[in-house]
């Protein structure tokens, strides 16, 4: 998913380290990206180890009012490309994972207006959409019926249900309003480069570049010339500054048999990472014209997974 798909900002009550989030420009993630696949392995073995089961879901997001200038910058406001590369991502990792009867990979989307979760079956011909008038036995049938996979595991069709039910308490809340088109338009002003933008930022407030892209530079860039034609149309809220902020994360002692020492050598890598990465987006983002070498602000930090606080570095 891209940064407007962040579970914190559609779902109910969710507190921060129940999803294990990967954010990129546009949502794009490819089965080619060695370390993205590392990584979402040693997410299954690390879940694997505590007996739980994993699902995936692969989130697009658009807008229903203007798609065209509210959807997705990363994609141009092409929706049926966004959901293209999902369900290619999503029937990549059903293969990955072919032996894993408890790994489930589904699509979703959000409307961005109305923050509306919807889920796809696996041919993507069909769907169900949440709704406050959604109940847990309509969620439960539809992903029987369109995701016979879930059958297997009754926590993960739990857990799916629960997201549905979070969401439609979310619209609830929203109490039908629907946004204008001015809360919702592009009016990113951070640039966000590693891992655990939540730490960091809101739905909406980044531009998030995944540190799994192996063309980082040319993703950076693509980020800075979204964030510097928000800046040129006065898409900045009010009181906004440009921040382009390189992060790494890393695991304190505090949980997960980590001893001090093992920690620390965790933070010194962190740190190690973060210094790479920024300097990728400093030297990127420079280069990408006046607005960010003249007005943003640029911070390297890492982040204590534990306790989600950002530490900035020299």
């Amino acid at each position: 998913m891209d940064s407007r798909g962040n579970p914190h900002g559609f779902l109910h009550g969710v507190p921060f380290g129940i999803f294990r989030s990967y954010q990129n420009l546009g949502g794009v993630f490819r089965l080619t990206w060695s370390d993205f696949v590392d990584s979402v392995v040693d997410e299954r073995n690390c879940l694997r180890d505590r007996g739980r089961p994993m699902a995936i879901i692969i989130l697009d997001h658009y807008s229903a009012s203007d798609n065209e200038r509210l959807g997705c910058a990363g994609h141009k406001g092409n929706i049926a490309q966004a959901r293209d590369i999902n369900r290619s991502l999503r029937n990549g990792l059903v293969d990955l994972f072919l032996d894993d009867h408890e790994v489930v990979s589904i699509c979703g989307s959000i409307e961005t207006d109305g923050d509306i979760l919807t889920f796809w079956s696996r041919s993507g011909g069909d769907h169900i959409t949440v709704s406050p008038k959604t109940s847990a036995s309509d969620l439960e049938a539809w992903f029987r019926r369109h995701h016979p996979d879930t059958a297997r595991n009754e926590h993960v069709i739990a857990d799916l249900v629960d997201i549905g039910l979070r969401n439609a308490r979310h619209q609830q809340e929203l109490n039908g309003r629907r946004r204008t088109s001015r809360e919702l338009g592009h009016s990113e002003s951070m640039l966000f480069v590693g891992h655990s933008p939540e730490a960091f930022c809101q739905n909406g407030d980044a531009l998030v570049i995944s540190p799994f892209d192996p063309d980082l530079d040319r993703a950076i860039g693509k980020a800075a010339k979204i964030l510097t034609n928000n800046a040129h149309k006065y898409r900045i809220r009010p009181g906004g500054r440009l921040v382009a902020v390189a992060s790494a994360a890393y695991h304190s002692a505090r949980t997960n048999d980590l001893d001090p020492l093992r920690a620390n050598i965790a933070r010194r890598d962190a740190v190690l990472r973060a210094k790479v990465l920024g300097d990728h987006l400093m030297a990127a983002a420079m280069s990408s014209g006046s607005v960010m070498r003249n007005w943003c602000e640029f911070l390297v930090c890492v982040v204590d997974m534990e306790t989600m606080l950002a530490e900035p570095i020299s």
